[in-house]
């Protein structure tokens, strides 16, 4: 498990630099959480995105864009 500079806690893959790449998790310092691909230190691609908003916790849910077959 690796910190960032701002606090926030990753575990998952890194790149010959070490910055975030393939999947992982995160946990941020205000408690979001985010599982999924990363790609020089970004989010990337597909991923799962939980937030708190009051009382209630909030999930976004990326994928990747599929094109449909002609």
């Amino acid at each position: 498990m690796s910190k960032d500079a701002f606090g926030s806690h990753y575990m998952g893959e890194h790149d010959s630099k070490l910055r975030r790449s393939g999947y992982g998790h995160c946990r941020f310092v205000n408690g979001d959480l985010y599982h999924g691909l990363w790609n020089k230190d970004q989010m990337d691609a597909f991923g799962c995105y939980w937030w708190v908003v009051g009382d209630r916790t909030r999930i976004f849910v990326a994928e990747p864009n599929r094109t449909e077959p002609n």
